[in-house]
């Protein structure tokens, strides 16, 4: 469903459970499929078929809600992006 980044690892989140990886998001994004998976926030990538909608919280505070009800926070600089992908219906 999703990928979260801590210092040298990456956490892969499966609706079966979660599973660390050495190395960084951006690795594990050029081992993927292209397009399958988006980049939400700078420690965030969403795999498309996941994502429900976007939401905004508070103000200037938006966030990407998966269709298993995980919310994860989109950052300014990749929320256009998202967007764009939620509205054509690339999901």
């Amino acid at each position: 469903d999703f990928v979260s980044s801590a210092d040298e690892y990456v956490s892969i989140h499966t609706p079966s459970g979660s599973h660390l990886m050495r190395g960084s998001i951006r690795q594990f994004a050029d081992r993927v499929e292209p397009g399958l998976f988006v980049r939400v926030h700078r420690r965030w990538l969403v795999k498309r078929s996941s994502i429900a909608e976007l939401s905004t919280r508070r103000i200037g505070r938006t966030e990407v809600v998966l269709r298993n009800g995980t919310r994860l926070p989109a950052g300014r600089v990749h929320l256009k992006q998202v967007r764009q992908i939620i509205q054509s219906g690339a999901l």
